[in-house]
């Protein structure tokens, strides 16, 4: 192992970067996500070329193992948002979800200049929803938020 958490040039990787949240993933069931494609295809993959998306990524040697989808919030000032929460299933317990999220909340704080985070989980994903509970966000509302008819969205915040 030889892991290295960075957020540069993710522009270049976007490429890779959609490949892997392609694959299979931690604590996020794809049944719970029916548009997860048509969004990676539609809007990741083009806002992280533009700089629109930011991903902070783990990377073991040169393969990616962990990634995080970030952005200043479109309509709120001085939020941002965490889109996706990504970790590779066999590097599961080593905690590579918690030092990625660590990186983006500084990275949110001091670059995007920040205040508050907002991200959001299927009301089922329990193991998601506690392990954001564990870094320190709290639940903001619960609603369908996409209209997609899947599972309700449970919304967090956390202020920086």
């Amino acid at each position: 192992m030889d892991y290295r958490i960075t957020n540069e040039q993710t522009d270049a990787r976007a490429d890779e970067i959609v490949q892997f949240l392609q694959g299979p993933r931690l604590y996020i069931p794809q049944a719970s996500y029916s548009q997860h494609g048509q969004w990676l295809e539609n809007k990741v993959h083009p806002q992280l070329k533009s700089g629109v998306k930011i991903a902070s990524i783990c990377l073991d040697r040169s393969d990616v193992s962990g990634v995080i989808i970030y952005q200043n919030h479109p309509e709120l000032s001085g939020t941002a948002e965490i889109r996706n929460i990504t970790v590779r299933p066999t590097d599961r317990g080593r905690y590579i979800g918690s030092f990625l999220l660590k990186n983006t909340e500084h990275e949110i704080k001091y670059y995007l200049q920040a205040e508050k985070i907002l991200i959001d989980c299927k009301q089922s994903n329990i193991q998601m929803i506690r392990f954001l509970q564990k870094h320190g966000y709290t639940i903001e509302t619960i609603t369908d938020l996409y209209h997609h008819g899947d599972d309700l969205d449970v919304v967090f915040v956390k202020k920086i």
